[in-house]
């Protein structure tokens, strides 16, 4: 029986040998054939028959290490190289632009001063430098050093409105120095840092931010690239001034002068001022003083105290006051009217029986007022815990029909014994 499978398995595939042979004739084979002998024939160029190929890699950047000296390099900018690279092809496109080293040989350089140093190219050992733009560049070392250098504005651009006026020594920035560093040759040359502030066109008081840049003592820009600040910007406080004349005024204690009872002279009557705009927008005037009217000469000299902010453009300091009374008369009268405050319950005794004092006030009213209308009040309540004679003030109080006319010129005191 399985003589017979067998048979019939052989009979069943008569032309197995003969569709094995005729697959090699098929397209799918000449295809991978030709895959197959394109990759040796390319494997064979790349490594046994490779040609000399050349590639150029830019902007390599060129090193200096001064780690190990007591010199710094300093140099005008980065200098960078552009190198072509000769080899097999396979080596120089597998290269990249880290696999290349350019910089220069320091050993040489043992004191300050400007070298020109060549430049070296450091590549694989398979891979030769056909070509590089930099052979040598200029290096200047020196030491390196810090310095600290006043801070200056300097108004570049503006324009002032009429009547307006920035004073430069005023200009208040937020640091007065800053630190450079740098080689200290260059440091050498430096006056100031120079801030400068373009403002455009100014009505008010401002803050504006300028660039520092470094000044020599000829007034010209230092540029250096080895030279850094710590800070480059500064921002600047600018108080923009106006002027402005106000007239003096006074005020009075208890009113009693008026136009039609009294005339005052002040000289001078009106002061020039300078500040910043905003500030003096809101004044119109200068209150020099209260004027007391019982205790005040009728010439006398007052001092200008102007706040802070305000320039005294005049420098004017002293100011006469000349008082002139019209229609108004003083009269002495003798006050027996006396009451006493004694809020303590002192045991006293008062001294005098009556006080001459001195009124003044409108003619009209001057003529009938009499002893009747004043009172004296003596004031106890100032004494504590003392005994014997004391000085105590004597309040005069003139009647409600004449008080708006009629006022005591002076202080008063009485003589009091406490018990």
């Amino acid at each position: 029986m399985n003589k017979n499978i067998i048979t019939e398995e052989i009979n069943t595939n008569p032309n197995s040998e003969k569709n094995k042979m005729n697959i090699f004739n098929t397209d799918i084979f000449a295809i991978i054939l030709s895959v197959l002998l394109a990759f040796v024939i390319w494997f064979y160029v790349m490594s046994v028959d490779n040609p000399s190929y050349n590639k150029t890699f830019a902007d390599i950047p060129i090193e200096i290490d001064d780690s190990s000296m007591e010199l710094s390099t300093y140099m005008p900018y980065e200098y960078r190289v552009n190198v072509t690279l000769e080899g097999r092809k396979g080596d120089i496109t597998a290269l990249t632009s880290s696999d290349i080293n350019a910089y220069v040989d320091i050993s040489n350089v043992t004191e300050s001063g400007r070298y020109t140093l060549d430049v070296i190219i450091s590549v694989p050992n398979n891979i030769i430098v056909k070509e590089q733009t930099l052979t040598t560049i200029s290096v200047f070392f020196d030491n390196k050093s810090s310095t600290v250098v006043t801070v200056v504005p300097e108004l570049v651009s503006y324009v002032l409105e009429d009547g307006y006026e920035i004073d430069k020594s005023t200009i208040e920035l937020d640091v007065t120095s800053v630190e450079v560093t740098g080689p200290q040759s260059l440091l050498d040359t430096i006056d100031r840092a120079q801030v400068n502030l373009v403002l455009g066109n100014v009505k008010n008081s401002l803050t504006v931010r300028g660039t520092l840049v470094l000044i020599n003592e000829n007034g010209e820009i230092i540029s250096n690239a080895n030279i850094k600040m710590n800070r480059t910007e500064v921002t600047a406080s600018i108080p923009v001034y106006v002027y402005k004349t106000i007239p003096l005024k006074l005020d009075y204690k208890y009113g009693y002068y008026n136009n039609p009872n009294t005339s005052i002279q002040i000289t001078p009557s009106s002061i020039r001022i300078k500040g910043e705009a905003s500030v003096l927008s809101e004044i119109n005037s200068y209150l020099l003083l209260v004027i007391d009217e019982k205790n005040t000469a009728d010439n006398f000299n007052t001092t200008i105290t102007l706040p802070n902010n305000i320039i005294n453009v005049d420098s004017v300091e002293q100011v006469n006051i000349l008082i002139t009374r019209k229609n108004t008369v003083d009269k002495r009268i003798l006050v027996s009217n006396m009451s006493v405050n004694n809020p303590k319950n002192f045991n006293y005794e008062l001294l005098d029986e009556s006080i001459n004092i001195t009124i003044r006030g409108d003619s009209q009213y001057m003529n009938y007022i009499t002893e009747k209308d004043i009172r004296a009040e003596i004031d106890l309540s100032h004494i504590t815990n003392a005994s014997g004679t004391t000085s105590v003030i004597a309040n005069i109080i003139i009647s409600d029909n004449y008080s708006q006319h009629v006022y005591e010129i002076g202080d008063y005191k009485m003589s009091v014994r406490i018990n």
